[in-house]
């Protein structure tokens, strides 16, 4: 068909309305199989491609979802948005992504305010900074879901965590039934809130068992952090290490081990994340798996009740304490 083709082109093909077509195309309401398919083949035979940009103007919003990534996204969260990305997409939703720095104000401002610009039906916050959430609970004047573990302020929002503490308190139970020696806790030297509430739980514990705390500060989330780590217990007297995270971990394992010192042998040793490489390691490493399958469905829930104007509690996702060799293979 030459020129540019547009819905009625499509509606007059397929014998319906306008309106009928913009139905099959937003896939929300009822149509008929047999009205679809032929709405479907009229736009195949046309070649029609929606005008998005022009919907999105009629309707007041789009079929769009825009995450808003504060910082790097950390191994599971990543994997959490790639899903999010194809729940929605079989939704009839797209997700639009941007990265900006948690602690920039006006960069924050910004990419909510592009998403407005772009009519996006729901905004997404992810990462790891309360401080971010709490700026832009005064800001965001559209539907809204924070996915930030810690205490979150109040404002009209949804929001999904993964429980952090009970975790964190259930592996250091069982770091301290299979050690000789204190449990040392390896920690990012960042303003992330997972890295302060695993060291805030591991403090409480040792205070509660009547044993002095030792977190050692490393740069970031690294294997090559956890090597630094490694490097600051010589001299120290240890029966386990507590690390932040699987790659920290994972790093410790590597610097102790050239001093001799092996995981599940001479000391208990554990992470946090489940990654592949915690199942893969050898020894295979005791960590906590932070479930991201299902935060990702999570997630893409409390997009649709904040949506539909619904009531949407906060979601809290429980994690699940996985021992392995490297902590003596099981509790004693």
């Amino acid at each position: 068909m030459a020129g540019h083709v547009v819905m009625a082109d499509v509606a007059r093909l397929a014998g319906v309305s306008s309106q009928t077509v913009s139905r099959v195309l937003s896939g929300k309401a009822t149509v008929s199989p047999g009205t679809r398919q032929k709405v479907e083949r009229a736009i195949e035979a046309l070649n029609y491609r929606p005008n998005f940009a022009a919907s999105a103007l009629a309707s007041g919003s789009s079929a769009m979802v825009g995450v808003l990534m504060l910082g790097k996204l950390s191994f599971g969260r990543a994997d959490s948005y790639l899903q999010l990305v194809q729940l929605q997409s079989d939704l009839g939703s797209f997700v639009t992504a941007l990265s900006v720095d948690p602690t920039d104000s006006t960069a924050l401002r910004r990419a909510v305010d592009f998403f407005v610009a772009a009519k996006a039906r729901a905004i997404v916050v992810m990462g790891q900074s309360v401080r971010a959430v709490r700026e832009l609970s005064t800001y965001i004047q559209i539907p809204w879901v924070a996915v930030v573990n810690g205490e979150l302020p109040e404002g009209r929002f949804a929001a999904v965590q993964l429980e952090q503490r009970e975790a964190t308190t259930a592996l250091l139970g069982h770091l301290r039934s299979v050690s000789g020696g204190p449990i040392v806790h390896i920690s990012p030297g960042v303003e992330d809130i997972d890295a302060h509430l695993r060291r805030e739980t591991y403090v409480e514990f040792c205070t509660a068992h009547g044993v002095d705390p030792l977190v050692i500060r490393v740069p970031d989330w690294s294997a090559d952090s956890g090597e630094v780590g490694a490097c600051s217990l010589s001299g120290v007297s240890f029966g386990a290490v507590f690390a932040a995270n699987d790659y920290l971990a994972l790093g410790v394992a590597r610097g102790l081990r050239k001093r001799g010192l092996e995981p599940g042998r001479d000391y208990a040793l554990a992470g946090f994340d489940d990654t592949q490489l915690a199942q893969l390691s050898s020894p295979a490493l005791t960590t906590v798996r932070q479930n991201y399958d299902v935060l990702a469905h999570a997630i893409s829930s409390q997009i649709e009740r904040v949506v539909q104007g619904e009531e949407a509690p906060t979601v809290v996702l429980e994690n699940s304490l996985v021992v392995r060799e490297s902590s003596a293979g099981s509790a004693k």
